[in-house]
């Protein structure tokens, strides 16, 4: 039997943290995250709650999962973010297999 995984993800910014989001089914079960799931978090989850800081001049940044760089994610964040949107693929683009 392998053991159970999760995947959280989390927000981070000088000011504090959004999150943690544990990726699950409508039923509780730990899911991996596709291109519809990380949208339907960010969506849902960070955005909404990303709103209420009322911050300016902020970036989004994320590493190039392919989730993340779906071209309806892409879409979604550039949107969302316009040019301060840091990612593979981005209007910044973020190096693969970058260290950082």
């Amino acid at each position: 039997m392998l053991p159970e995984k999760n995947t959280v993800w989390c927000g981070l910014w000088a000011g504090g943290i959004i999150g943690s989001f544990f990726c699950k089914d409508d039923l509780g079960r730990n899911v991996t995250v596709n291109g519809e799931r990380y949208r339907a978090m960010i969506r849902n989850f960070f955005l909404p709650q990303f709103a209420e800081l009322n911050l300016v001049d902020m970036w989004f940044l994320q590493k190039g999962a392919t989730c993340h760089t779906a071209r309806e994610t892409m879409g979604m964040l550039k949107d969302e973010f316009g040019e301060q949107l840091i990612s593979r693929n981005g209007p910044v683009n973020w190096p693969p297999r970058s260290c950082d």
